[in-house]
């Protein structure tokens, strides 16, 4: 009430007898506060639930009272907002109807977003309390596509799509080589993966990062792969810095040829990311290869893991870092214009068709 008389020319004064009154009145059976708007003759109720009583609560309340209808209710709303009202619970629906020119003065007054009237986003929704959707899982059968990864020219790397005996699969051999080598040990890189909210309590911080390889060659020791996670400072970072750069993965002399085999690796999926694959080969003469398949980034933890990330391990993953990209966002948006519309980031970040093979639940 002292707000009201501070900023208006209302006054309010405790009831001596008036006939004409309002009465703040408890009722625990109640969702929040009910107030009629402007005020009758005799006793007018403001009902409240106490367990949801606060300032701003108050003044909506006292609002109505006052003759105030909500804002989202003017009769120009349109205007301003796109209002869904099959998205709003059916018992609170009539909440969105529109009053009538005829029925409200607006005084001249624009439309307030930040007004005291105004519902807060996500009141009545049917899905308000719903799990966090974004980022969503990640999955690749590169039947059809490359899903966003890109390779130098000249490099090992080409796409092998699905054909009905084989392929949909990445594929790094010296024979995919047109012209010189550009690289001694040519990589393969990812789209820019985004970290997780920090207020999102659903899902991490562990995520889990899965894939299929296989390794084709006479000799173990002459051909491997390498998998490395790169810490970005923002989920648009063109040009991360080495220092972020580090191994999560690779082959050993254990590795299994002319075999697919499955790893699972649990990770971080609080910061945004990039992935980069790393295949080697000892003989430049070899007809071996390295294949890729199936990749999955998901942002809950791995159920089976076959090996953990080592940055988890040894704690390296602090909350200052966690939450550094947030900052950097502003620094980095500016070169974003140019790459909003690209297929190659929106391919990675929803399922699609060609992403369609059966995978299991480890």
């Amino acid at each position: 009430m002292s707000e009201y008389a501070e900023k208006t020319c209302v006054r309010f004064k405790e009831r001596s007898g008036e006939r004409d009154y309002v009465r703040f009145s408890e009722d625990r059976n109640m969702r929040g506060a009910e107030a009629d708007v402007g005020r009758g003759k005799g006793e007018t109720i403001i009902k409240f639930n106490t367990k949801s009583w606060s300032r701003s609560m108050v003044l909506h309340e006292l609002g109505h009272t006052l003759s105030l209808i909500d804002e989202h209710m003017r009769p120009d709303r349109d205007e301003y907002l796109k209002v869904y009202p099959k998205n709003a619970l059916k018992e609170f629906r009539w909440v969105f109807e529109k009053f009538d020119y005829k029925d409200v003065n607006l005084l001249g007054e624009p439309f307030d977003r930040k007004s005291i009237m105004m519902y807060e986003m996500g009141y009545t929704w049917k899905g308000s309390k719903q799990k966090p959707s974004w980022p969503v899982d990640v999955y690749c059968s590169f039947d059809e596509e490359e899903c966003g990864f890109k390779w130098w020219r000249g490099s090992t790397w080409k796409l092998i799509t699905k054909t009905e005996d084989e392929g949909g699969y990445l594929e790094s051999a010296i024979s995919n080589i047109r012209g010189s080598p550009t690289k001694e040990n040519p990589n393969i890189w990812s789209v820019n993966f985004h970290g997780l909210s920090p207020f999102d309590t659903e899902r991490g911080p562990e995520g889990c990062i899965k894939f299929k390889y296989l390794l084709e060659d006479q000799i173990p020791t002459q051909v491997s792969l390498k998998l490395f996670k790169v810490d970005l400072r923002a989920p648009l970072d063109l040009f991360p810095k080495s220092r972020n750069y580090f191994e999560i993965w690779s082959t050993d002399a254990s590795s299994y040829l002319g075999v697919w085999s499955q790893v699972s690796i649990r990770t971080s999926v609080t910061g945004p990311f990039m992935l980069e694959f790393r295949s080697s080969f000892v003989d430049k003469n070899t007809k071996g290869s390295v294949k890729i398949d199936d990749l999955e980034v998901r942002y809950t933890p791995c159920k089976r893991p076959t090996h953990v990330d080592d940055q988890l391990i040894n704690g390296k993953l602090s909350k200052q870092r966690t939450l550094s990209w947030l900052g950097s966002m502003k620094k980095l948006l500016p070169c974003s214009s140019s790459l909003s519309g690209s297929s190659f980031s929106s391919r990675m970040s929803s399922p699609t068709p060609s992403f369609k093979k059966e995978r299991d639940e480890s």
